[in-house]
C-alpha cells in the first residue's frame, strides 16, 4: 500500500514565518517613526529660519514701530494676529505646525525678553526656539525636548 504525500506547510513552519514577518514589521515602523520625526523637525527648522529672517528684515527698517505682539497660531497659511502679520508680513506657515511669536517694543533691557520665537511640528519630538533680550543678546534652542502642538 503506497502512502499519500502531505502537501502544505507544518505549524511550525507557519509560525516562523509569521514570527519573522512581525520582527521585521515593528524594526520598520520604529524606522518610519523616527523618519517622520526627522522630518517634522526639519520643517519646524525652516518655519523658524523664515520667520527670523522676516523679524530680521522688519528690523533693519528703522522708522517702522511695530506693536507689542504675544500670539500662538495652529492653522496654515499667514498669521491671523494683525500685529503679527505686520511684523512677519511674508510668513507663510506650513500645516501641522504651532507658531509662537512674542516681542516687546519697550523692552531694552537685559532684564526682559524682547523678541521670542517658537516652532513645534505636531509629528515632531524636537523643536527649536529663539530668544532675543532688550540689550541684543540672543539664545537659540536648537533640538529642544518636546513634542506635539499640546506640549
Amino acid at each position: 500500500m503506497k502512502k499519500k504525500s502531505q502537501k502544505g506547510f507544518t505549524l511550525i513552519e507557519l509560525l516562523t514565518v509569521v514570527s519573522t514577518l512581525m520582527v521585521l514589521a515593528s524594526v520598520s515602523m520604529q524606522t518610519f517613526r523616527e523618519y517622520k520625526a526627522k522630518a517634522a523637525y526639519t520643517v519646524a527648522l525652516r518655519s523658524y529660519r523664515d520667520a527670523r529672517g522676516a523679524l530680521e528684515a522688519s528690523f533693519a527698517q528703522p522708522d517702522d514701530v511695530f506693536a507689542d505682539v504675544a500670539t500662538s497660531q495652529r492653522s496654515p497659511g499667514a498669521l491671523v494676529d494683525g500685529n503679527a502679520r505686520a511684523l512677519l508680513s511674508a510668513l507663510r506657515l506650513p500645516k501641522s505646525l504651532r507658531f509662537s511669536v512674542e516681542h516687546s517694543q519697550s523692552c531694552t533691557d537685559s532684564s526682559c525678553i524682547q523678541t521670542y520665537l517658537e516652532a513645534k511640528h505636531c509629528n515632531g519630538i524636537e523643536y527649536v526656539a529663539w530668544t532675543r533680550f532688550g540689550d541684543g543678546i540672543e539664545i537659540v534652542q536648537e533640538r529642544v525636548a518636546g513634542a506635539g502642538c499640546d506640549s
